[in-house]
């Protein structure tokens, strides 16, 4: 399996995208029909993967069922993105040598042999990984591996040389955590709204959004909401408040909707 996916890759490549979708996270990517390259041919640059630790090794799944039957986590990514980056002299988006790729992990199970693993399995890719020394950049590598789900935080944070950055949550605006350390806020939209992107936001709110958007920003962070309603009034309000990452699994949608959000007169 793990050569039929790579192999898969190398068929259908990966193509040429007009703009930059640089809001677009594309959550739960694996579960589009060319995992990795729909989003990147999209012009995504942030993607979401959940991985369990299964049988010694991480494989890809929205569940646990079926583990033995789902691919691992380096043939359906680390793999391919490897192999662009060496066919792209070690550029992620050419011709542009400055911006990354965000792969985020969501932990899902077991997260001290996950850590550990993912680790190991990063190791012959490391040249292509940002790594950090404390708030330093030691290799501005193409790629940011951001942690999400269960976070082992004490093992990210004792590395010397970290390969790492956490996903956060509102505890995590605090002055005291690094922005290098956990550059991005996630949120439950749930937890704090019940609007579905119909009609107009209520007042209050919109009032709402625009303070924990203001909170965040002050502390240096970016911010994601999940679990949100994907659809275009949502898009919209988030877009016009000033969100910095779109949850989305409407990857055509979405792509369709920024290009032409961004490239309309405001």
């Amino acid at each position: 399996m793990r050569y039929i996916l790579f192999l898969t890759f190398l068929a259908t490549g990966f193509g040429s995208y007009a703009q930059m979708v640089q809001k677009g996270h594309a959550h739960n990517d694996y579960l589009h029909k060319r995992p990795f390259t729909d989003a990147y041919n999209s012009g995504f640059r942030s993607m979401e993967v959940d991985v369990w630790w299964y049988d010694s090794t991480l494989v890809v799944s929205h569940t646990k069922v079926g583990l033995s039957r789902k691919p691992k986590l380096d043939s359906l990514y680390l793999m391919p993105i490897a192999a662009h980056l060496k066919k792209a002299k070690g550029k992620m988006y050419p011709p542009d040598d400055s911006t990354t790729l965000i792969l985020m992990v969501d932990i899902k199970n077991d997260p001290g042999n996950t850590f550990n693993k993912l680790k190991e399995m990063l190791m012959p890719y490391k040249k292509y990984i940002r790594q950090w020394s404390g708030d330093s950049v030691v290799n501005k590598g193409q790629i940011e591996v951001l942690i999400t789900g269960k976070v082992p935080r004490d093992k990210i944070m004792a590395d010397s040389i970290r390969m790492f950055s956490i996903d956060g949550n509102i505890k995590d605006t605090a002055a005291a955590t690094s922005v290098k350390l956990v550059p991005r806020i996630s949120l439950n939209w749930e937890k704090y709204f019940s609007w579905n992107g119909a009609g107009r936001m209520p007042k209050e709110d919109a009032k709402k959004l625009q303070g924990i958007i203001k909170h965040v920003h002050a502390s240096g962070k970016t911010l994601r909401f999940w679990g949100a309603p994907d659809n275009f009034g949502l898009w919209k309000k988030l877009m016009d408040e000033g969100v910095d990452w779109i949850n989305t699994d409407n990857l055509k949608g979405f792509t369709q909707f920024y290009l032409g959000y961004t490239t309309t007169p405001k």
